[in-house]
């Protein structure tokens, strides 16, 4: 009787750890391939935690032939190229845009990228202090510019 309940605590045990190792675990990407959500941002000189912002702005990287866009919000668009090179320790690496896809060369065009799950986040390299952008993976694609090596 010992033997037969011992067996069925097992088989109950293996049961709830199958069923509950089969619940949708979080995405792991394996790159930075995709259209990104922009949520917040966090650091800068304070060490500001995560701060979600309402902002509709995008990123949209194919890094099969090294493309980027940036869209804010329905009215504009810039696209440009990139060099990433990866880190193999992570899921990271320098992001080195060639253009000014953001609006504003004041932090420069070189990003420090780490990627957790589904949260791209973007720091700029060149910089002591800086907020670091994130954004979440979504499920869109948008058309890329004419030519991806001009601002539109």
């Amino acid at each position: 009787m010992k033997k037969l309940l011992i067996a069925a605590l097992a088989l109950t045990t293996s049961t709830i750890y199958s069923c509950s190792k089969d619940a949708a675990p979080p995405p792991e990407l394996t790159g930075i391939t995709g259209t990104w959500q922009y949520i917040g941002y966090s650091g800068g000189l304070a060490g500001f935690k995560f701060t979600p912002q309402p902002a509709q702005n995008f990123i949209q990287v194919d890094t099969s032939g090294n493309r980027i866009m940036f869209k804010s919000g329905d009215t504009s668009q810039n696209c440009g190229t990139f060099t990433f090179q990866k880190d193999a320790a992570n899921y990271g690496g320098l992001l080195t845009v060639n253009g000014n896809i953001f609006g504003s060369d004041l932090f420069g065009n070189r990003y420090n990228v780490s990627l957790n799950h589904d949260t791209l986040s973007l720091y700029p390299a060149d910089c002591m202090d800086c907020f670091e952008a994130h954004y979440k993976a979504v499920d869109k694609h948008f058309s890329w510019c004419i030519d991806a090596g001009n601002n539109h």
